[in-house]
């Protein structure tokens, strides 16, 4: 799996499979990789909501 992260830009790398791969980044990366083609990314509103909740809001 390195082996094919070290080729994109910026280079990844995968040392905890379980931790490394749950935000999806370097799964979209590797699977990108692996089929030459250019995946749509999509936010999703969970990644928002994560956002939203963590910049404080100036009131």
């Amino acid at each position: 799996m390195n082996l094919h992260l070290e080729k994109c830009n910026p280079r990844m790398e995968v040392r905890d499979l379980f931790c490394d791969i749950q935000d999806g980044k370097i799964l979209m990366a590797l699977l990108e990789e692996l089929s030459g083609c250019k995946l749509v990314r999509i936010i999703s509103v969970d990644f928002l909501n994560h956002i939203t909740s963590s910049v404080p809001m100036n009131d």
